[in-house]
């Protein structure tokens, strides 16, 4: 009997020891994102353009899938500095992986019809549902195709953002410019929500205008100045800034 029972003892044990070796218990981490070569903070392309990314990750269990979104910076947060972006682009990409390591390339073909800030941001994941902590860099589009917008303002815009007393005016002046003639030029007053409260369309001719219009006596709460441009191809491009008013 007491060998029965020494025999149950080390078998039970060696159980044990063999689920203890199947618990995973780190999360896979990403060990190198590359933009186009680049492992910087912030990256800056000119669209159209392809962007090359890869992504090496590890862990010491199986891993299971890397995930790829590219997705608009979030303007309309009255505490950020980026302005309105122009144009649509959403992408997501998911890999099936295994293995303790692997690394996977990608290409992000982007249109020509965009420009602005969005984010790139990576998972990864493993075959017990562990997450590693998300990458995410800024990736800022400029697009020569587009119209440019220039644009000063009273009060002056500082970091992103315009403050300004409630009961006074807010100026603007600035130009819009496209070699492809433009079709359209608008500057607005929009909420947060993205509410139009006021807007001048823009007498033009041909490829530029220059404009200097005024809104009145500004209510207290928080809005974005807006201009739009848009050209005879039917290129759009947007300027925004966070107003303040007090």
């Amino acid at each position: 009997m007491k060998k029965l029972f020494l025999s149950f003892v080390l078998l039970a044990s060696l159980f044990s020891c063999r689920e203890k070796s199947q618990v995973d218990v780190e999360p896979p981490v990403i060990t190198s994102v590359m933009l186009n070569d680049n492992n910087s903070t912030t990256h800056i392309v000119q669209a159209p353009t392809t962007v090359g990314i890869d992504v090496t990750a590890t862990d010491n269990m199986e891993l299971n899938q890397i995930k790829v979104q590219i997705f608009p910076v979030d303007f309309r947060n009255t505490n950020s500095p980026f302005g309105l972006n122009s144009g649509e682009f959403e992408y997501t990409q998911i890999f099936n992986i295994s293995g303790l390591s692997s690394s996977q390339h990608l290409d992000v073909a982007l249109p020509d019809s965009i420009s602005g800030n969005w984010y790139v941001k990576v998972d990864v994941s493993d075959d017990f549902g562990y997450l590693s902590s998300p990458y995410i860099t800024l990736l800022t589009m400029e697009n020569d195709a587009l119209p440019t917008i220039t644009a000063t303002t009273t009060p002056a815009l500082v970091d992103g953002v315009i403050s300004m007393a409630a009961g006074t005016n807010l100026e603007v002046e600035g130009t819009v410019f496209d070699a492809d003639s433009l079709s359209y030029v608008q500057v607005r007053i929009e909420s947060t929500s993205g509410t139009v409260m006021d807007a001048i369309n823009i007498p033009f001719t041909n490829t530029g205008v220059s404009f200097t219009p005024t809104f009145d006596q500004a209510v207290a709460g928080h809005y974005f100045l807006v201009i739009e441009g848009r050209d005879q191809l039917g290129y759009r491009k947007l300027w925004s800034a966070h107003v303040v008013v007090n």
